[in-house]
């Protein structure tokens, strides 16, 4: 996981940008922590949206797979165990795509709360989701070898959230805000307590009767948040 600091350093350098802020939904959750506490003289504070905490935490601390749904525990237990199981039921979903980028939303389905259900099939939502299902799975990134790099990028995802992610979230000194949808079955609420006690002095936002769509959303309140936070850092170390 520590990739995505040097990956996220390297974009900002290209681009001329010294500081920022970080937000990271779901899978993205792990990296924006990457940045945050490997990237501290540059990120300014960081949002973590319906994350997971690390898979090689204490097992008395937390039941990782507890309360999840069933296709996250059976993907993640694969990408822990079976590197070739893994790899060939992506390739399964990157044929059902090809011939119907609708498929991966309706797969979701039967596993939503009903208000994510709401969310997700809400037009905008659901475009947004099926142009990143269809790019994670574009036929036209195979080289000659029959290598999908989309799709090696989606399995590479999946492995990097439980592999040892080469920092403590402890680390953390920045301004976080942790936020979560307490009936969320794909991160579950149990790893949002186990960040919030392991994040110093972290912001928390629970919403009721949400689950893990809810967080899309909250984007906007959540970019928000991190705007006039820099901002009031900004004021008060004078940059």
């Amino acid at each position: 996981m520590s990739h995505a600091a040097a990956d996220v350093a390297a974009i900002a350098d290209a681009l001329g940008i010294e500081r920022f802020s970080v937000m990271g939904r779901s899978g993205g959750g792990p990296h924006a922590m990457a940045c945050a506490a490997l990237l501290p003289d540059r990120v300014q504070n960081v949002a973590i949206l319906v994350s997971l905490a690390p898979f090689d935490v204490d097992p008395a601390e937390l039941d990782w797979f507890g309360g999840m749904t069933q296709s996250n525990i059976h993907a993640f237990t694969l990408a822990a165990e079976d590197h070739g199981s893994l790899h060939e039921e992506l390739l399964e979903r990157h044929s059902a795509l090809n011939s119907d980028p609708q498929q991966m939303i309706r797969s979701l389905v039967p596993e939503m709360s009903p208000g994510d259900r709401r969310i997700v099939w809400e037009t905008g939502v659901r475009r947004m989701l099926v142009q990143n299902f269809d790019a994670a799975f574009d036929p036209e990134e195979a080289d000659t070898g029959g290598r999908d790099h989309g799709l090696q990028g989606w399995f590479d995802d999946v492995v990097s959230l439980v592999k040892p992610w080469g920092f403590q979230v402890s680390d953390i000194d920045v301004p976080a805000l942790l936020w979560q949808g307490e009936l969320d079955t794909f991160s579950p609420m149990d790893h949002f307590y186990w960040l919030a006690d392991h994040i110093k002095n972290a912001t928390t936002m629970l919403a009721l009767d949400t689950a893990h769509f809810g967080a899309i959303p909250a984007m906007p309140r959540i970019l928000r948040w991190l705007a006039n936070t820099a901002n009031r850092a900004g004021a008060a170390s004078g940059r």
